[in-house]
């Protein structure tokens, strides 16, 4: 389509940026007489960065400031809330009644759970297991028998140790120990079983009590046992 100029209407070559009869400038227009304009705004690469950054920095900030906010936290009243956890457990440990107590040889009874402590000794290392330097493992054998009417589980983990007057928890091996496994089972109405608790204790200790309760049970059972021998793997 011809092009004139706006001013004198002398027609123009297509590309023509000025009119050369009056001199005006020509404006860039399209067939429709609009302007054609380039518009402007962020490039596609630009637009990515920005949502990725968003994505990525602002959980990144969340992190880092909760990460302050709890070491805070923990620097504080680390020490306040370790003291509560001890607290707590001391008093579970303590905070039960025993129904019945015994030591090697006899048999005691709760929840439908007869328990029969058949040996106690001490071992030196357990396969590659070695205790800290002044200490040994105490390994407890026991015979498991539910005479209840319901399945019941039987398991180390409700047993806790007071030697000393110090609280202690059991530990895990996952090997047997002289055949035994660390009891912890699942038994049926009638089922037997054996299995072993197992203790680190210092070499020195005199008196162990040994206690059996289910989790916030108020009643519970213990094995007293006295250190009589210094000598390793060998019977208290």
């Amino acid at each position: 389509m011809a092009k004139f100029c706006s001013n004198c209407g002398n027609k123009l070559n297509e590309n023509a940026d000025i009119c050369l009869k009056c001199g005006v400038l020509i404006d860039k227009k399209d067939n429709n007489n609009n302007v054609k304009t380039k518009k402007k705004g962020f490039p596609t690469w630009a637009i990515v960065l920005i949502v990725v950054g968003f994505v990525i920095l602002i959980p990144l900030i969340i992190i880092i400031l909760v990460g302050i906010f709890a070491f805070n936290a923990i620097k504080n009243d680390g020490n306040e809330y370790l003291e509560d956890a001890k607290d707590y457990f001391n008093n579970y440990i303590e905070d039960y009644e025993v129904i019945a107590d015994g030591t090697i040889g006899d048999t005691l009874q709760i929840g439908g759970i007869k328990f029969t402590l058949n040996d106690v000794l001490k071992y030196e290392t357990i396969d590659n297991n070695i205790p800290n330097d002044g200490n040994e493992y105490l390994v407890f054998f026991f015979d498991v028998e539910n005479n209840s009417s319901e399945e019941k589980l039987v398991t180390y983990l409700n047993f806790n140790g007071l030697i000393d007057d110090v609280k202690c928890l059991p530990k895990y091996f996952f090997n047997e120990i002289d055949g035994v496994s660390n009891l912890n089972k699942s038994l049926k109405s009638g089922e037997t079983t054996n299995g072993y608790v197992a203790f680190e204790v210092q070499k020195n200790w005199e008196n162990f009590d040994l206690s059996y309760r289910k989790l916030l049970d108020d009643k519970g059972i213990t094995f007293y046992v006295t250190n009589e021998k210094d000598k390793d793997n060998s019977e208290i």
